[in-house]
């Protein structure tokens, strides 16, 4: 309910208004594809409320809702203790980047719903071993990665803490070979990308803006290796790597408002000593996570781990615990259980009180607003070479409300400057109007570029004069 609150009431901007178009279309995302993610958002585009952006805007509120439900049953398979079970799940709902991904479509807020799933069923499978659990657990494992691929740095630490002794049931080859299958049947969600390349689209990016052609070997691993963000990746020099680090540690320390985070190092040191196989496998998941992440060069990568908060907070909540019960014996009180819950559930409230004004996004209108003030501002049957976000919104506008289908978008994202000089070119040489959100990579020629208050782009136009 508090995310239905705050979740953004339309289409929401940069790569959430391109995952909605998509889903809508059942059409091609931007690299690396997120085939699971496009094919369960397009059953949210079914529901009789709102538009299509605040339906898909909703798949995300159900997903992290989903994180924090799956993030409670581990803390109670952990530790036994319903109650620290739930003030850890709603420490870590009401958490900055956490709830910020959970309020407008995106990928990560269902990453973080498969990880904490993921490690609920392998302590599951720990306590109460059985063929179907482990295959089932292969495969959410195997269709994940088609909402993310970064899934795959976890699965050396999913591993451990499924595998690691002490086990009722050691799993033999047999069982071992199953869940190979069945992990690799999940993954063949990925065949969903050159099959809908294949069928008549009405927006095929892969296609018409990427030309990279998905049914070959090539141009599938072009966009399942996110080649077109290759200079973003591990960006910077190794020496900046320890100033990434210390900015992690910020992150870390201010999503869960400062003191409470170091409660983490705490719980971490315990209960290695106690569980280490299963200790050490979630340290591996959230070294995985990290280990792409920390150097990417993504103005919005605090949101992309958003995994390591929810196993962050899982040692909180028994770093808390080991804090209140020396605490209460030091005082006197005995074990008194609940004072851990009580003092995470006053976090909460200051989570909330905190946090709300900052991310409720439930009268964020402005990318709708952006969208149409681009379409009232173009001439008929404009060619508009815009920014990544513009883009999107116009091809939400165009193929889920069926508005300005005379507008042509021409992304030049992918493409080096000199491409994107060419495009330019070429949309003049058609002698329809031309428009660009900068005035940069023009090819060569008297053009003069127009402001236009209304779109707030360019206008180019031939200069006579000149």
């Amino acid at each position: 309910m508090l995310y239905l609150r705050t979740t953004a009431p339309t289409v929401y901007g940069v790569d959430s208004a391109d995952l909605t178009t998509a889903a809508y279309l059942l059409g091609i995302s931007h690299p690396p594809g997120a085939p699971t993610y496009l094919l369960v958002g397009h059953l949210f585009t079914w529901l009789p409320i709102g538009d299509v952006g605040y339906r898909v805007n909703l798949f995300s509120a159900v997903a992290g809702a989903l994180a924090c439900f799956f993030l409670y049953r581990v803390v109670v398979r952990l530790g036994g203790d319903a109650w620290l079970g739930l003030a850890t799940a709603w420490l870590v709902a009401s958490s900055y980047y956490v709830w910020t991904a959970s309020v407008a479509a995106e990928v990560y807020a269902p990453q973080a719903c498969l990880f904490a799933a993921l490690i609920a069923l392998a302590l599951r499978w720990r306590t109460a071993p059985s063929t179907p659990l482990f295959c089932l657990s292969c495969w959410l494992a195997g269709l994940g990665l088609g909402v993310h691929l970064s899934l795959a740095l976890a699965l050396p630490g999913l591993a451990v803490v499924a595998l690691a002794p002490p086990l009722k049931v050691r799993p033999g080859a047999r069982l071992l070979f199953a869940g190979t299958l069945c992990g690799l049947l999940g993954a063949a969600v990925y065949a969903y990308l050159p099959l809908r390349y294949l069928s008549d689209l009405p927006l095929n990016p892969a296609r018409d803006y990427w030309q990279v052609d998905l049914t070959t070997a090539r141009g599938l691993w072009w966009m399942l290796s996110g080649e077109g963000f290759r200079s973003r990746f591990a960006s910077g020099s190794p020496v900046a790597l320890p100033a990434q680090i210390a900015s992690f540690a910020y992150l870390m320390w201010s999503n869960f408002l400062g003191l409470p985070a170091l409660l983490g190092l705490l719980g971490f040191a315990v209960e290695l000593r106690q569980r280490p196989w299963i200790h050490l496998g979630l340290l591996l998941i959230l070294l995985g996570n990290l280990a792409f992440y920390v150097a990417y060069g993504a103005g919005d990568k605090q949101t992309m781990i958003l995994p390591a908060y929810l196993l962050w907070g899982i040692w909180i909540g028994f770093g808390a615990r080991v804090a209140a019960r020396r605490i209460a014996a030091g005082l006197g009180l005995g074990d008194a259980p609940l004072l851990a819950p009580a003092v995470l559930g006053c976090v909460v409230v200051l989570l909330v009180l905190v946090n709300f004004r900052f991310i409720d996004a439930s009268r964020d209108r402005s990318a709708r607003e952006r969208g149409e003030a681009i379409l009232s501002g173009l001439d008929r049957n404009a060619v508009f070479v815009g920014a990544w976000s513009d883009l999107r919104l116009v091809e939400y506008f165009q193929h889920v409300e069926g508005l300005r289908r005379d507008i042509q978008p021409d992304d030049a994202f992918f493409v080096s400057d000199a491409e994107r000089k060419r495009r330019i070119a070429a949309a003049l040489q058609t002698g329809r109007p031309v428009y660009v959100t900068a005035c940069r990579d023009l090819p060569e020629g008297n053009l003069r570029c127009d402001h236009q208050a209304d779109c707030q782009c360019y206008r180019l136009r031939v200069d006579s004069e000149r």
